[in-house]
């Protein structure tokens, strides 16, 4: 039997090299590996060195920088078989091929699973201030800056990492406090030697990372303890991805990290796969977002921290000014709301076919003329339409109805609560470096130009001024000002084939069908919507993209709606609602004129929604927000996905 040692150093790596290593040490500093060759290709376990070229491994030399091992771990395919091959899959499936048996050796001969219950879970509860002292004991530590106080008890020694950085930010370096004794737990994310006497880990939990610092004189054990309790078994055991609890005390490094110094470590649950050192290709983050989350915290876990946040917000906002959240169906009989396709289903039960909500508006209003006045749903959507930068088949969005309001009224909401979520999420009305998420991104990038001048950077970013008052832009007089002619009468019988001829000679993309809805909103996507880059407005649209929207009583064949637009993409829509039942049927019947026309997207009739309206809708303003695309805001990011934990995506 030949021994082999293989070192993991820093070299120049192939492009398809195979990344894979069991930890013993880390790329940065230059360990050996003990392989144990036979007939079988037994393979002595504690760790792998990167699978590359093999000339730049296997030698029979440095024999002697070879450490022992705790067990033989039979594999029926060596490394060097990998390396020749040159296999990534083959050097994953070996990597927790070993881990498996090192887990198994290890339960066995422990008798005992190496999935541990957590013996002492921290407390969810808060301690009441005026807790008995006799049932916990308290840890202050003073200095002349601040005075930090640590509480365990006899079930618990579990602090997080947070508050263990709080508690001992004062230690300067190469200082030690070894009179608190604290637990903390947290997945490892990296490993490196100083010698055999010191390992150093990383370790990580809810965002936090901390410094292990552990050193074999600090290591305490009872005599009784087993082999398997030692300082150089857990340490040649642990790997990187594992999650640990580490119970020992504080101290600070000579070059000033902060430390958790461990008298005994505990494996809590084994990583048996190879945890990539990065993780950058998009569809590979998006298909495994928790290997996401792992590789690229703390961004990817803070793009979604501020998602909840600003769901929080939101609810905060509107309960505090008497709004009731309610739930409305997901799936049912009939769709609308919205123009866009559905998703359909069958019910086996009900023997009838079913339709996923493309939107709650028609829910809502229901319950409004029921009597609950300011109402309003968070929830999923599910459109069966296009999948792009800014559009998901299942998407998040925030509707309310309150009764007694207008259009005008809630765009002085929207000011105001949107400047106050930025605010307060931000820490300013302003809200930098912001990215375009248009898809005419050069048109969009000229716009901030001519909006900032010279200050503002071509670069595809601008700076969103929230303090508001926002824009307000007419959809009619801005179309035609950019037309440089006058719309058609919409009215008309020939509106539609003059609206194609406009576009055409304007050079605007259309397509089949062309109904009025779509030839306007056509126009409208490529002359005004490109260019709203700061907050801005846009007012009155026709009667024709607003089915559901009131008429505008002084301002004939358009209606008293809004929708928001930041960057160049819409943020809200708003409207004063129609509560004509007569003028209702009307619309709808416009809207399956438009479907028969071959427009799949057109809202159809809802008879059970307009005799609703006839029991009496009060005057009501309803405003609907996509949380995804002011998510996308904020974090500074360009794709939906980037803010969806788990977005649609197509079958592996």
């Amino acid at each position: 039997m030949q021994r082999l040692c293989v070192g993991n150093g820093n070299w120049g790596r192939p492009k398809r090299m195979i990344d894979r290593r069991l930890w013993w040490g880390s790329s940065l500093h230059h360990t050996t590996t003990p392989i144990t060759v036979s007939a079988t290709t037994p393979l002595h376990y504690t760790s792998a060195a990167r699978i590359a070229r093999p000339n730049h491994f296997f030698s029979v030399a440095h024999q002697q920088r070879c450490r022992p091992m705790h067990a033989s771990i039979p594999v029926h395919r060596s490394y060097a078989t990998v390396m020749e091959e040159n296999d990534a899959a083959a050097g994953e499936k070996l990597y927790t091929q070993q881990r498996w048996q090192a887990i198994d050796a290890l339960e066995s001969s422990t008798s005992a699973s190496a999935y541990l219950h957590y013996p002492s879970p921290p407390s969810l509860i808060p301690t009441p201030a005026s807790a008995s002292t006799s049932a916990s004991t308290r840890h202050t530590t003073t200095t002349s800056l601040h005075t930090t106080t640590l509480t365990t008890d006899d079930t618990s020694k579990h602090v997080t990492i947070a508050a263990f950085k709080n508690a001992f930010e004062h230690l300067e370096p190469g200082q030690k406090d070894n009179n608190a004794d604290v637990e903390v737990t947290g997945r490892i994310m990296s490993k490196r030697e100083s010698g055999k006497k010191m390992i150093f880990l990383d370790i990580m939990s809810n965002g936090q990372t901390l410094q292990v610092m552990a050193m074999h004189h600090a290591y305490a054990l009872s005599p009784s303890a087993p082999d398997t309790q030692s300082f150089e078994y857990v340490t040649s055991l642990l790997k990187k991805g594992d999650i640990i609890a580490v119970q020992g005390y504080a101290g600070r490094s000579k070059l000033g990290e902060l430390s958790v110094i461990p008298r005994s470590m505990k494996l809590l649950v084994p990583c048996v796969r190879d945890l990539p050192e990065s993780l950058k290709n998009p569809e590979a983050r998006q298909r495994k977002r928790y290997l996401d989350m792992i590789i690229n915290a703390p961004r990817v876990r803070d793009t979604f921290i501020l998602r909840a946040k600003v769901i929080g917000f939101l609810r905060s906002y509107l309960n505090a000014r008497d709004f009731t959240e309610v739930e409305t169906p997901i799936l049912s009989t009939a769709v609308g709301g919205a123009n866009a396709l559905p998703f359909t289903t069958h019910s086996n039960s009900l023997d009838t076919s079913l339709f996923m909500r493309i939107a709650p508006e028609l829910y809502l209003k229901q319950l409004v003329i029921g009597g609950l006045e300011r109402v309003y749903e968070l929830g999923k959507c599910f459109r069966n339409e296009g999948i792009d930068a800014t559009h998901n088949p299942e998407f998040t969005t925030l509707e309310f109805y309150a009764a007694y309001q207008n259009y005008e009224s809630l765009m002085t909401l929207t000011e105001h609560m949107l400047s106050e979520m930025v605010r307060t999420l931000t820490g300013d009305a302003v809200l930098k470096g912001a990215k375009i998420m248009s898809k005419n991104s050069s048109i969009a990038t000229e716009a901030v130009d001519m909006v900032a001048g010279a200050d503002q950077p071509n670069d595809d970013v601008a700076d969103v001024d929230f303090s508001g008052p926002f824009k307000r832009v007419d959809f009619v007089r801005e179309l035609e000002r950019c037309l440089q002619t006058p719309l058609p009468d919409l009215t008309q019988p020939d509106a539609e084939s003059k609206l194609k001829d406009l576009c055409i000679e304007k050079g605007v993309p259309i397509s089949a069908p062309y109904t009025l809805a779509r030839l306007l909103d056509s126009l409208g996507g490529h002359f005004i919507e490109p260019y709203l880059i700061q907050p801005t407005f846009l007012c009155h649209h026709p009667l024709a993209l607003s089915p559901l929207a009131k008429s505008h009583p002084t301002r004939p064949g358009q209606t008293e709606r809004f929708e928001l637009f930041i960057l160049g993409k819409e943020i809200c829509n708003a409207y004063s609602e129609l509560n004509d039942p007569r003028e209702q049927r009307v619309r709808f019947a416009s809207q399956m004129n438009a479907k028969q026309a071959g427009d799949l997207e057109a809202q159809p009739t809802d008879e059970h929604f307009c005799e609703a309206l006839e029991y009496g809708l009060p005057p009501t303003g309803g405003w609907g927000m996509g949380i995804d695309r002011f998510v996308m805001l904020l974090a500074h990011t360009t794709h939906i996905r980037d803010v969806q934990l788990f977005p649609t995506m197509k079958e592996n």
